[in-house]
């Protein structure tokens, strides 16, 4: 279509009104399309140019800019800002790794270093072989503690020779990890016969605990008890690492293929490319049941990297398991976001049909809820349908999973129904019996655990204020991993000493003095926390504890 056709097409769209509108809109898509596509094609014929996309491209590619009078209360400051939202800084964030469609569709036959893909290799074989070093510790740890065990073990009445023997020598407790970091929720069999062999291993925990009248081996019981879901959750850290390393590997050989490509080979490609994106894309535009259309035809709110920055923050300080994306994809079309399994990305729409913030946290809580699937057997959505007895979860979760993000996370108990703020408590929140360390130290392998805490000491030493504040609780938290409670506690009371308002430290040091059995103290740091900590999940967290202990708070 040439700039006149263009020009009749937006005239008449203009003039439009209700549903005659919807044949203009699906051709302007089609415009879209088009022109994105010849633009690409026009790279494929000097495959060692320049890769960057230039600043027109960018507006009509990642804005969707396909004619300024299309977007609804635009001014003329619009291509500024749309350059200014396209060119922003990436986060560098290994969580959230944010791109915009330009880079998804560069990967097919256009000039692409190879430095870049063997750097990535890199990266990923040094995280695989960190997350394997990090569960053979843990599982060192484990036997040891079995091994310290072993007596009362073979004491346990009922407990045949054979079986006792493969406890304490930790086979039973490997192939429960092998099982949790391969199962999938729709394997029924195999998710029954792990919840089988796990409840048979708590059985035996819990003889040890409640038969034994030494405290030393009651202590042993609870603290492998409280060690397997860290040993399970670093070898699903080791699987998945080890698929990372492997795809890496694949992507370097698919760039060796396409710089041998034919031309005619790279067009077919990517032809074949744009048309499945096409067909993905459409999956979030179904969700709103609205007129697919690439265009950009409303200057309202959004999605920004900014929003996918805040979402990333919030998950991370109040979801124990935050998802772990491969990619987040800022795409061309206005719906709902979705989480694209195959290809680990969360696909977000650059015009979203809600608040862009409240939409990236709903478009999470979909990833969120296939952890819960592919990686959790379903514990999550089990204790769901105690409040959603039937129906497709993922719309009422994404309700619930924004409250507790947005609003829940700011002390706002009544976002959520009691039931649905145990369910979170339980299953999505930080566990609020331990101490809460921030999920990305937890998923760091004991190497970079090691050089983080000596960061953490110099910062500590030379910084001042809330600088050295934050590196104090860094340490705190990494000691307490690595099984320190004394430096951790020491650390800890520093950095409140420096910085006393802080909600997850104040509710830390109340979780270590009542490890530690420190009842009185413990009540005390609960109620400071519930007192200082207003308007975060950690007051909360710490009314309940006191509630639980009987205890009330002075505010």
């Amino acid at each position: 279509m040439d700039e006149a056709d263009l020009d009749s097409l937006v005239r008449s769209y203009l003039a439009a009104r209700g549903p005659d509108a919807a044949p203009l809109l699906r051709q302007l898509d089609e415009v879209y399309w088009d022109r994105t596509r010849v633009r690409l094609l026009r790279r494929l014929a000097a495959p060692d140019a320049d890769p960057t996309f230039a600043p027109e491209e960018r507006l009509l590619v990642d804005a969707g800019l396909l004619d300024p009078r299309l977007v609804a209360r635009g001014t003329s400051l619009l291509r500024a800002r749309l350059l200014a939202e396209i060119y922003s800084e990436p986060s560098g964030d290994a969580l959230y790794p944010t791109e915009w469609f330009t880079a998804r569709l560069a990967e097919h036959g256009l000039a692409r270093e190879l430095a870049g893909r063997r750097e990535h290799i890199a990266l990923t074989e040094g995280a695989a072989g960190e997350a394997e070093r990090g569960h053979e510790r843990l599982g060192r740890l484990r036997r040891r503690i079995l091994a310290a065990l072993e007596p009362a073990i073979r004491r346990l009445p009922g407990l045949r020779e054979e079986v006792a023997a493969s406890v304490v020598a930790g086979r039973l407790d490997e192939r429960l990890d092998a099982m949790a970091a391969e199962l999938s929720s729709s394997d029924r069999r195999a998710v029954e016969t792990f919840r089988k062999l796990e409840a048979f291993r708590d059985r035996i925990l819990a003889s040890l605990q409640a038969r034994s009248e030494d405290e030393r081996t009651r202590s042993l019981a609870g603290g492998l008890e409280r060690l397997a879901p860290r040993v399970r959750s670093a070898a699903l850290s080791r699987v998945l690492a080890d698929r990372r390393y492997r795809r890496a590997r694949e992507d370097l050989e698919i760039t060796h293929q396409v710089r041998t490509r034919t031309v005619q080979e790279r067009r077919e490609a990517l032809e074949a490319d744009l048309d499945e994106m096409r067909r993905l894309l459409a999956l979030g535009v179904v969700e709103v049941a609205s007129t697919p259309c690439a265009a950009l035809l409303d200057d309202g709110p959004r999605t920004e990297r900014a929003h996918v920055g805040e979402a990333r923050s919030l998950a991370e300080d109040h979801d124990r398991r935050p998802p772990r994306l491969g990619r987040v994809l800022i795409a061309p079309y206005r719906g709902e976001g979705f989480y694209d399994w195959e290809r680990d990305t969360l696909v977000l729409p650059r015009t979203p049909v809600r608040p862009p913030e409240e939409g990236v946290l709903r478009s999470l809580a979909r990833a969120r809820l296939l952890v819960d699937l592919m990686q959790d057997h379903g514990i999550l959505r089990d204790a769901l349908r105690g409040l959603v007895p039937e129906g497709d979860l993922a719309t009422p979760f994404a309700d619930l999973y924004h409250g507790w993000l947005a609003r829940v996370a700011r002390g706002e108990r009544e976002a959520l129904s009691r039931e649905a703020y145990d369910v979170f408590r339980r299953h999505v929140g930080p566990d609020p019996a331990e101490v809460p360390v921030p999920s990305g130290l937890e998923a760091l392998g004991s190497l970079e655990r090691g050089r983080a805490a000596e960061q953490a000491r110099a910062a500590a030493r030379t910084g001042r204020g809330t600088v050295a504040a934050e590196a104090l609780r860094r340490l705190a938290y990494l000691s307490w991993i690595e099984g320190d409670p004394a430096a951790a506690s020491g650390a800890l009371e520093r950095a409140l000493a420096l910085q006393p308002v802080d909600g997850r430290a104040l509710y830390a040091w109340a979780v270590m003095r009542r490890a530690a059995g420190e009842g009185e103290a413990a009540r005390h740091a609960f109620g400071e926390c519930a007192t200082l900590a207003g308007g975060t999940l950690w007051q909360l967290y710490a009314e309940d504890a006191l509630a639980a202990a009987g205890g009330e708070t002075d505010g």
